[in-house]
C-alpha cells in the first residue's frame, strides 16, 4: 500500500468520524444539555490523546506548551 494511498485513508477515516461524532452529538443534544455533551466527550478524547502522544509521538512532553496563559485564555 503506497503512502498516498494511507493518506486518503486516514483522511477518509477522520472525516467519517468527524460526521459520526456530530451526528452523535446532535442526537445527544436532544436529551442532554450542551454542556454535558461537551464534557464527557472531552472526558473520553483526553485519554486517548494522550495515548496516540505516548506512543506515537515521542512522548507526552510534545503536548507541552511555552505559553500556557494563552491556552488558558483560548479555552
Amino acid at each position: 500500500m503506497t503512502t498516498s494511498f494511507k493518506g486518503i485513508m486516514f483522511m477518509c477515516i477522520g472525516v467519517l468520524f468527524l460526521a459520526l461524532g456530530d451526528a452523535v452529538s446532535k442526537w445527544l443534544g436532544e436529551v442532554h444539555s450542551p454542556l454535558q455533551i461537551v464534557f464527557f466527550r472531552t472526558l473520553v478524547s483526553l485519554p486517548l490523546i494522550a495515548l496516540l502522544a505516548h506512543f506515537g509521538a515521542g512522548g507526552l512532553r510534545k503536548l507541552q506548551t511555552r505559553r500556557p496563559k494563552v491556552h488558558l485564555m483560548r479555552g
